[in-house]
């Protein structure tokens, strides 16, 4: 009669548990207005969010389970602010889709209501789930530019947190779709992002790709940095890193005293980084792909007292969109394994 009772009680717990409900956009308008929404009241993180025409995130604190980006008019934009005051955000505990071609989600160029620059802008994109832009839609996380008196610059920084794995599904990237700017995996438990398609961190000396927590698996596909900024990679440690090709931007200019890139790559086995030293600076943008390649061990008796041989068996390094005539030499590569 207990096992009896147990069953009943989690059968009671199960038919309480909170069922998302779907809300569809009844008007154009900012995210925060009840009146844009069909429920007539701004979505929770338990409603499914369907986006078929304009809707502005005018808030810091947005939040939906899965959002749907969809149709002709699908369009869900960050709206314009003062820098360090007025960043917009928006946090989704599901899935995001946005499902083309016609649908968008992109900032808009930080300007006020005479086109005037307000100064650059980093609004916050942060996602537990999947991100699916498979079917030829928008996902922009950088318009404006940061060159103009002021600036007008409006960038999206995406973050992928939650402790479930979850997948990146992205178009190819040009400078105004598919690009990522700021990117950080800050997954819990262990979790990890698994790439579908390339992806690719736009060009620019703000752009950053931080590893906090959690794993990114390119699988066959490379996560390429468009940066010679030595900078743009923040972490990288036994509890978060790259697993299969990583690419970045090479030092380019004169040749000079040595530099470095670290590569912060593993494999099922762990954390094993890799670090390129370079003198021979390219002249124009040249970018290293570099991925850890893991075999069986061999099979057979071990000789001359080698009792272990390491599933970890070479890094393979790519150059990729050679600018310049000439490809340039290495001076040395480092590995670690831990």
């Amino acid at each position: 009669m207990r096992h009896l009772y147990s069953l009943l009680a989690a059968g009671l717990l199960l038919a309480a548990a909170p069922v998302s409900a779907q809300i569809t956009v009844a008007n154009s308008g900012d995210w925060s207005d009840p009146t844009t929404w069909s429920s007539g009241a701004v979505p929770t993180a338990s409603d499914d969010v369907v986006i078929d025409s304009t809707v502005t995130i005018d808030i810091a604190d947005a939040v939906a389970n899965n959002v749907r980006i969809v149709g002709d008019s699908g369009w869900l934009r960050t709206g314009r602010g003062v820098p360090g005051a007025e960043e917009k955000g928006l946090t989704v505990f599901g899935d995001l889709t946005i499902e083309g071609p016609d649908a968008q989600l992109r900032p808009l160029s930080n300007v006020d209501e005479n086109d005037v620059g307000l100064g650059e802008i980093y609004h916050r994109l942060t996602v537990h789930g999947s991100i699916d832009n498979s079917t030829g839609g928008t996902f922009d996380m950088r318009r404006g530019s940061t060159s103009t008196t002021p600036a007008d610059a409006s960038f999206i920084d995406l973050i992928f947190a939650g402790g479930d794995d979850a997948t990146l599904h992205l178009g190819d990237y040009d400078t105004d779709d598919n690009q990522l700017f700021r990117v950080e995996i800050a997954k819990e438990n262990g979790a990890t992002v698994t790439m579908l398609n390339d992806a690719t961190v736009d060009n620019n000396s703000r752009a950053v790709f931080t590893l906090t927590s959690g794993y990114l698996d390119t699988g066959d596909y490379r996560f390429t940095l468009i940066s010679n900024n030595s900078s743009v990679v923040v972490g990288g440690s036994p509890a978060s890193y790259v697993l299969g090709e990583f690419a970045r931007g090479l030092p380019k200019g004169t040749v000079g005293s040595q530099t470095s890139r670290e590569f912060p790559l593993g494999d099922e086995t762990g954390y094993r980084p890799a670090t390129v030293y370079v003198t021979d600076r390219p002249s124009d943008d040249q970018f290293m792909g570099v991925r850890l390649v893991s075999e069986p061990a061999p099979s057979g008796t071990l000789e001359g007292g080698l009792m272990e041989v390491s599933p970890n068996r070479y890094y393979a390094f790519e150059w990729y969109f050679f600018d310049s005539a000439d490809p340039i030499s290495l001076d040395r590569v480092e590995v670690s394994y831990g």
